[in-house]
């Protein structure tokens, strides 16, 4: 169990609770700080009070984390690749294989902790805007401050973001595009699934459109409408062209350059490697309204190197036909 014991100095007379604690507790977000004050681990004077209560000069704060204390985040070092940064927000491009937001047993630094450090000799705590899944890259957006995040927040409630991925299918698609308007439910035996559900399943619309043709798979852009978990993964499972590899929703083998290249020869003295191993799809745009400017805005991401090896390798030896 830690303890905290802080003192309300003269800047933050009349602020709120919540505003004192997220400038004062710098290792530890926003969100954790209000957990807290929820769970009644935080007493102002020994009373027990609400985040938006406001504070007097030189009353006594004390905090108090409960062993076991579900508060994983920590600012963490890790190389970035930032698109965009200015006051309102910091936009990366994720790499596959990192979580947004950090779990228990997960040793890669997420990309949570890693802006939070690249942000923290400004004392400030990223908010997420979006999400996305650990081995999805692509953009990814922070907010730098509550309003650009609340600003941003609603033009993903309102459905009015542009989001396109690529996706990397298996087989061929018989259409140039096409529109999936199916529902979608957590799967009622297995949490970490999305089902297609009719009955009780929330809205869910997904467009997309054929951008390159290969033999036995297909690229496709990918413009989700609205933004349920798993919802490409899921749609395209439906329509009987799952992503290449997805171990919930299609396959899991990784792709091999040996699967793809007819006179492919071993080496004796490495392991083949697989050109991709992971979910083949990539956030590769996002179109928004800036929050201090209103303007609208793209971000793009560039791809990561394993899923333009494969797309090397299928032009290569799947292309045109065959």
């Amino acid at each position: 169990m830690a303890q905290y014991i802080l003192h309300v100095q003269e800047e933050f007379h009349g602020r709120t609770l919540l505003e004192f604690l997220n400038a004062s507790l710098r290792d530890f977000l926003k969100g954790t700080i209000d957990r807290l004050i929820r769970e009644g681990c935080v007493e102002v004077e020994g009373k027990k009070l609400t985040g938006d209560w406001r504070l007097l000069k030189g009353l006594e704060v004390r905090v108090v984390i409960p062993e076991g204390f579900d508060s994983p985040a920590t600012p963490r070092p890790m190389p970035l690749e930032i698109l965009l940064e200015d006051d309102c927000l910091i936009a990366v491009n994720k790499p596959p294989g990192y979580s947004t937001t950090p779990g228990y047993g997960q040793e890669r630094v997420s990309l949570l902790e890693g802006v939070w450090h690249h942000l923290r000799e400004a004392n400030i705590k990223p908010r997420i805007v979006n999400r996305l899944d650990k081995d999805t890259s692509g953009v990814l957006v922070f907010a730098k401050d509550d309003r650009s995040h609340a600003f941003l927040g609603s033009q993903f409630e309102q459905r009015i973001v542009e989001k396109l991925y690529l996706a990397l299918v298996s087989g061929e698609m018989a259409d140039d595009s096409g529109v999936v308007e199916l529902p979608i439910a957590q799967h009622p035996r297995r949490p970490a699934r999305m089902l297609i559900n009719m009955k009780e399943g929330k809205e869910a619309v997904t467009r997309w459109r054929v951008a390159e043709r290969f033999t036995g798979f297909t690229l496709l852009e990918v413009r989700p409408k609205t933004g349920r978990t798993h919802q490409i993964r899921v749609h395209l499972s439906a329509i009987g062209h799952p992503l290449a590899i997805d171990p919930l929703y299609g396959s899991k083998h990784p792709l091999m350059l040996s699967e793809l290249k007819p006179d492919y020869r071993p080496r004796q003295t490495r392991e083949e490697r697989p050109l991709i191993g992971r979910l083949p799809l990539h956030a590769a745009e996002l179109t928004f309204r800036h929050p201090s400017t209103g303007q609208a805005m793209t971000l793009v991401a560039p791809m990561p190197k394993d899923f333009r090896s494969i797309l090397r390798a299928l032009r290569r030896y799947r292309g045109n036909g065959g």
